[in-house]
């Protein structure tokens, strides 16, 4: 899914924002945290519901209208390619 542009959902499977996965390495951190078996890093394009949460939020950014233009990291069975949904 490298460099493939994909859709963050939330829990209940509903797209919340368009990104690009920039990583899959299970041991690169991002956002103090390490990718693993959970986790997706993701830059954020556009956000489809700018107060949704995200999932690991930081000091500066707690909703997607905040990771806009940043990266990030999301849960891996919550991103899915553009054309999947």
């Amino acid at each position: 899914m490298l460099g493939r542009k994909v859709k963050l959902c939330d829990m209940y499977r509903r797209p919340v924002a368009s990104g690009i996965v920039m990583a899959e390495e299970k041991s690169k951190i991002v956002m103090g945290k390490k990718l693993g078996e959970e986790y997706l890093e993701i830059f954020v394009l556009i956000a489809y519901d700018p107060d949704a949460p995200l999932f690991v939020r930081d000091r500066d950014r707690e909703t997607i209208k905040d990771a806009i233009g940043s990266h990030i990291i999301w849960f891996r069975d919550f991103v899915h390619l553009e054309e999947e949904i």
